[in-house]
C-alpha cells in the first residue's frame, strides 16, 4: 500500500495500482504511457517489467492465443475507447 500512495502523487490511481500489484506478484505492467509510467516501472520493478499494448498483442499472436485479425480488432477497439476518454476529458475541462 505504501508504494501505491507514494506513486499516486506522480501518476494516476489506475497506473499506481497496476505497478503496486505487479510488484507484489512478479507481474509485468502493460502501458502505452510514454512519460511517467515507464520511469516509475523502471525505478520500482526494472526496465524488463513494462510492455506496450502492441507488444502484448504481438506476444499473443506469436503464442497462438489470437490471430492478426483479432489483434487488429482489439487495437481498433482500444483506440475508440481512448478517443472517447479524451473527448470526455476535454468536455469536463470546458
Amino acid at each position: 500500500m505504501q508504494m501505491f500512495f507514494e506513486m499516486r502523487r506522480y501518476i494516476g490511481s489506475g497506473e499506481a495500482s497496476c505497478i503496486a500489484l505487479a510488484s507484489g506478484n512478479n507481474w509485468i505492467v502493460v502501458s502505452d504511457d510514454k512519460k511517467k509510467v515507464p520511469r516509475m516501472v523502471s525505478e520500482q520493478l526494472g526496465k524488463d517489467r513494462l510492455i506496450t499494448t502492441k507488444q502484448l498483442l504481438r506476444k499473443a499472436i506469436d503464442q497462438g492465443v489470437i490471430d492478426s485479425g483479432e489483434a487488429e480488432d482489439i487495437q481498433k477497439e482500444l483506440e475508440q475507447i481512448s478517443k472517447k476518454k479524451l473527448t470526455m476529458k476535454v468536455a469536463e475541462e470546458l
